[in-house]
């Protein structure tokens, strides 16, 4: 199997598309040109803009190629052997758009440009809608240069350790779960994805498949699992979404459904809590609640601070299975919570 697959066309479309910046290449007068722009799909091409006498100006009416691109991970060779340094890799997604640049000179079509641009780099909005005879922006319009790469050719590829067998992809997925950096978790779930074999990271029963980066379908699966628990009475599901996008977060999955979940609120030095513990009800009593517990105070974010926190109403049982012990109680209303605290030695 090849180290790197090509994306079907509608991948590299869609990875073209969220794209925001990358690279312009083309040749004037027999020099190679490279310059950083940013890019937006509009209209079928693929536009760029700029001061009008930039070296890409030299570049319109002539082939030119995009290149972006997208950092997953970078794998140290420690991962993949313990001893050599060759091993040491990086998984990536890239894009090439071909064809040929041409200058806009249209107002309207400029303005209509820079609107669909501002859509995909600031889709919140808090501007005034572009339009190219207002105050705002008529000076801009006319002064900036503009191009496009109308109907361009466009090919991606990604690497993501396809090429690995499934229990050397399983130890670089414990090792990224171990390291524990910024995008590790999100590199886990797109090569355990990408892989024909779907290795885990973690240990669990055959057929449970551990999360640890949730996507939006993912955060709104979890929610369906708690929105209805006695702790998130009076909160719309709308609140309940902006809190999970605002921690990390475990679960694990069967049969393509998420049945268990947890979030993680953590200072990374200190504490962590721990929040939204829920179950599937066809799956309670079965040991998935345990499994996705331990996968929470396992998680980078987590496992090395002294103290984990959590807060039930009846489920102390349960929890000090783990470890934990009752800090205080308060008896209500709207309910008894027991605030529960796992104690450990500080690390580092």
């Amino acid at each position: 199997m090849s180290g790197r697959r090509t994306l079907a066309v509608d991948e590299a479309s869609a990875f073209l598309r969220g794209l925001r910046e990358g690279v312009l290449a083309g040749v004037v007068d027999g020099r190679p040109v490279l310059r950083a722009m940013h890019a937006w799909w509009h209209e079928g091409a693929l536009w760029f803009h700029g001061a009008p006498r930039v070296a890409v100006s030299g570049l319109t009416g002539g082939p030119v190629a995009f290149e972006g691109h997208a950092l997953i991970a970078r794998i140290p060779s420690w991962m993949r052997h313990p001893e050599r340094a060759c091993p040491a890799t990086t998984w990536y997604r890239s894009v090439l758009a071909e064809g040929t640049l041409e200058a806009v000179a249209d107002p309207t079509e400029r303005a209509r440009a820079l609107q669909a641009m501002m859509e995909a780099q600031q889709p919140e909005g808090r501007h005034l809608p572009l339009d190219a005879e207002h105050p705002h922006y008529a000076a801009a319009v006319r002064g900036l240069g503009f191009w496009r790469i109308p109907g361009p050719r466009i090919t991606a590829v990604e690497k993501l350790g396809q090429d690995q067998t499934a229990d050397h992809l399983r130890g670089i997925l414990r090792g990224l779960w171990a390291r524990g950096e910024a995008g590790d978790l999100a590199a886990i779930e797109a090569a355990t994805a990408a892989h024909p074999a779907r290795p885990r990271f973690a240990e669990l029963p055959e057929g449970w498949v551990p999360r640890c980066h949730a996507s939006e379908a993912d955060r709104r699966a979890a929610v369906a699992l708690v929105a209805d628990e006695y702790w998130n009475t009076g909160f719309p599901r709308e609140a309940l979404l902006r809190a999970h996008a605002g921690c990390d977060w475990v679960g694990v999955e069967i049969g393509g459904e998420l049945v268990a979940t947890t979030r993680l609120l953590s200072d990374r030095g200190k504490r962590a809590w721990i929040y939204d513990v829920g179950v599937a009800p066809t799956w309670r009593g079965r040991g998935v609640g345990s499994a996705v517990l331990r996968l929470a105070l396992d998680h980078p974010a987590v496992r090395d601070l002294p103290q984990v926190w959590l807060t039930t109403r009846d489920a102390d049982p349960f929890y000090e299975r783990f470890g934990f012990r009752t800090a205080r109680v308060d008896e209500g209303p709207p309910f008894r919570r027991a605030h529960m605290v796992l104690s450990r030695p500080a690390t580092g």
